[in-house]
């Protein structure tokens, strides 16, 4: 019976978390990176062009006293263990992100980097 109640209590906690929502901004398609692909973390739009190709969304996750929300990336690599498989499968390779008063990463915009058409002059 003490079995059942852990794993009962482990159950509703996972349904307590926040999920992510990937949706495309753009109608142009890449083909995915390796599941596994390095992305970089931005905090700020960077000095170089990028193209916007998505947005991903935590969505729900019950929210503790402190007003955190459950399942809501706080650290850099949290986030990037949360939505890599999700930015690698657009073709991404940097998210902008979107942190709230809580440090809490709540919103990501998938992007590329668009090269420099002066470079290859």
């Amino acid at each position: 019976m003490k079995t059942f109640t852990v794993v009962a209590t482990l159950w509703v906690l996972a349904g307590c978390a926040a999920t992510t929502q990937y949706t495309p901004t753009s109608s142009r398609t890449l083909a995915a990176r390796p599941a596994n692909c390095a992305f970089d973390i931005l905090s700020m739009r960077p000095a170089r062009p990028i193209e916007e190709l998505g947005i991903i969304d935590f969505e729900g996750g019950a929210v503790a006293k402190t007003g955190e929300r459950a399942g809501v990336p706080g650290s850099a690599s949290q986030l990037r263990e949360k939505i890599g498989s999700q930015v690698c499968g657009a073709g991404g390779e940097a998210v902008l992100t979107e942190v709230n008063g809580l440090g809490q990463y709540v919103r990501a915009t998938v992007v590329r980097y668009v090269p420099d058409a002066s470079a290859s002059k």
